[in-house]
C-alpha cells in the first residue's frame, strides 16, 4: 500500500482569536512562546502552504478516490477541532 504524506493548510479567517506556538530561540537558547492573532497565523499558513505546493507540485496526487478519502478524514478531524472558524484543506503528496 502506498504511503502518503498529508498536510493541512489553514486558510482564511480574520476573527480576533490569538493562537500560541513555541519555538526554540538559538540566540537565547530557550523555548519561547509566541502569540499570534488569527490573521497572522493564516498568513503564515498560506505562505508555508504555497512553498510546499511549489516544491512538491509534480508529486501532489490528484486521484479522486484518494482525495475523497482525505476529505472524509479531514471532516472528522475538523468536527472535533476547537478552531471551526478556519477553513481547512488537505492534499496528498
Amino acid at each position: 500500500m502506498r504511503k502518503f504524506l498529508f498536510y493541512v493548510l489553514a486558510l482564511s479567517s480574520f476573527l480576533p482569536i490569538a493562537a500560541c506556538t513555541s519555538e526554540y530561540n538559538l540566540a537565547t537558547r530557550q523555548q519561547e512562546t509566541l502569540i499570534y492573532g488569527t490573521q497572522k497565523e493564516v498568513q503564515i499558513g498560506d505562505a508555508v502552504a504555497q512553498q510546499i505546493e511549489e516544491h512538491y507540485q509534480d508529486k501532489i496526487i490528484s486521484d479522486i478516490d484518494v482525495n475523497q478519502r482525505l476529505q472524509n478524514i479531514l471532516a472528522r478531524i475538523v468536527a472535533v477541532c476547537d478552531r471551526k472558524e478556519l477553513r481547512y484543506s488537505i492534499k496528498a503528496i
